[in-house]
């Protein structure tokens, strides 16, 4: 945050401030408490990366989609409210993204025989293994 940024905060939140400069008293203090609070939103929100699902409930993968959900939802607004004749519709699949599971966003693709022929693999035993895995995630 740079301090004119923080001067304007501390005039909307009407800190007592200097009349002759129009700083806010006690600005090296001021400056101090502000990197105290983005050294803790840092350490809030810090966590490891990892494979995780769409139910983690790590401190930073709840932050992450609590945040992707918001910023959805704003976008859906701005195109709600917007002038334009297709804004409802717009919204809708912008809300729609957010309930679609990522499995049923995408075609199934198996491997062709050729495909196959190039691992060390019987095709039989390959196809029962597409089968599965088509199973289990379509």
């Amino acid at each position: 945050m740079k301090v004119k940024e923080l001067i304007e905060m501390a005039r909307e939140a009407q800190l007592p401030y200097d009349f002759v400069t129009g700083e806010p008293i006690n600005l090296k203090k001021l400056e101090a408490f502000a990197a105290l609070v983005r050294e803790d939103e840092a350490e809030k929100y810090k966590w490891e990366i990892h494979s995780c699902g769409p139910t983690c409930m790590k401190v930073g993968c709840v932050a992450m989609r609590e945040a992707v959900i918001a910023e959805r939802e704003a976008c859906a607004k701005v195109c709600e409210d917007a002038p334009e004749p297709d804004g409802a519709d717009l919204a809708k699949r912008i809300r729609a993204r957010g309930t679609t599971p990522p499995a049923a966003q995408r075609t199934w693709v198996g491997l062709t025989d050729e495909e196959i022929s190039q691992f060390d693999i019987d095709p039989v035993e390959a196809k029962a293994l597409m089968a599965k895995l088509k199973e289990k995630n379509t």
